[in-house]
């Protein structure tokens, strides 16, 4: 059975990374051929996925395109439509297609990833929408509704997305299985001066939830009394961790910001300044943490998997989701970045931080049989597709 793994974005998206490599944990098989594409082979190289899956370079519309694009974005309709240069190279002789799911569709229609699921299926490969987030609005809407319903099999991470789904007529093939992510190895690497073992919070921050923010600067106001208070009130200190470390979505932008205001208290340290550090690496960072703190979802996954209590500064469905499928509730898990007030992160990780024992222990009953259903993933491929 040869796979495709598409519609998954570079690995300086160390999430993308983290769905790539727990895809291929998961589906490792004698009998299984798994690949995928990349935009961009050097950084792919830089963080040694091209070590455990076969990449092609992904080249989309070229400069040809641009004109189009332009005049769709000023149109607000998808009126062109891009070609892909060499999809079918990298799709030739192939299967089964997984098209990354994650949150591609909680932004609107996707029409680009339709335009890629029509050309799989008329060349019959079967199509899986694998680990998906999707806000029920974006599901109800007609056209987004229609493409949904031409996958063979939707594999939702968490259960708002998935009961979103069942309610709104897509109910056929649909199964709830958690993230890939949390099925990704750790890989060891050294720690920075200033990060004590077991008494370090890790923080993460987006410029993505700054862009959702409801006032000005209220998410760097809220990060400013957090680490005030941990700094002033406790004797643990501080990694600020990027997850992502794209040009124009760069956690290092903010977290730099913020370890450069604290350096000189010396109970700080920044992470992967040099954008060094893979997904494997930055989770092993993660797992020597004693909380967590984090804006961006595998981020997150990441502290889950290794049993850190961790605290969610989280916009959307996928954040809360996966949070109440954890605990069973998101409140004082999740905090909403839209709704956010000056103090309400502070106040909501004293909480955290006073239920850490009561978090432990319901991570060391829950999670080990939360993250082995991952694994559960390859069996749907096979019960469907055969071997």
């Amino acid at each position: 059975m040869k796979v495709l793994l598409y519609i998954n974005g570079s690995s300086e998206n160390h999430g993308c990374e983290a769905i790539t490599r727990g895809t291929v944990n998961i589906l490792k098989d004698d009998n299984i051929t798994l690949k995928t594409s990349s935009p961009n082979l050097v950084a792919e190289k830089k963080f040694k996925t091209t070590d455990v899956i076969d990449y092609t370079q992904f080249k989309a519309g070229g400069k040809l395109w641009y004109p189009f694009a332009v005049c769709n974005k000023l149109l607000g309709k998808s009126l062109f439509k891009p070609k892909y240069q060499n999809f079918k190279k990298i799709y030739d002789g192939c299967d089964i297609g997984l098209s990354s799911g994650g949150d591609n569709y909680c932004y609107g229609n996707p029409e680009w990833i339709d335009v890629r699921n029509t050309e799989l299926k008329k060349h019959g490969i079967k199509i899986v929408l694998w680990g998906c987030s999707i806000e029920e609005k974006i599901v109800k809407d007609p056209k987004v509704n229609e493409a949904l319903k031409k996958y063979d099999v939707i594999i939702a991470r968490e259960s708002k997305t998935y009961n979103f789904l069942i309610n709104n007529g897509i109910d056929k093939n649909v199964y709830l299985i958690p993230d890939p992510a949390f099925q990704m190895e750790v890989g060891k690497t050294e720690l920075p001066e200033n990060f004590i073992e077991g008494n370090t919070i890790g923080f993460n921050v987006s410029p993505l939830v700054q862009s959702l923010q409801n006032g000005k600067d209220t998410v760097y106001k809220n990060c400013y009394a957090l680490i005030e208070h941990i700094i002033e009130n406790t004797d643990m200190n501080i990694a600020f961790i990027p997850h992502v470390v794209i040009d124009g979505n760069d956690d290092l932008t903010p977290l730099t910001h913020l370890y450069n205001k604290y350096r000189e208290t010396g109970r700080v340290c920044l992470i992967n300044s040099d954008r060094s550090l893979n997904a494997p690496e930055l989770k092993y960072v993660i797992s020597k943490c004693r909380f967590f703190v984090g804006a961006r979802t595998h981020a997150t996954i990441a502290a889950y998997s290794m049993h850190i209590p961790t605290l969610v500064l989280g916009y959307s469905v996928k954040a809360l989701g996966i949070a109440e499928d954890i605990f069973g509730t998101s409140e004082g898990y999740v905090v909403p970045v839209q709704n956010l007030n000056d103090n309400d992160l502070k106040d909501a990780f004293i909480n955290i931080m006073n239920s850490e024992e009561k978090i432990l222990n319901h991570y060391k009953d829950f999670m080990p049989s939360y993250s082995k259903k991952a694994k559960e993933a390859k069996d749907i491929l096979l019960n469907h597709f055969g071997k």
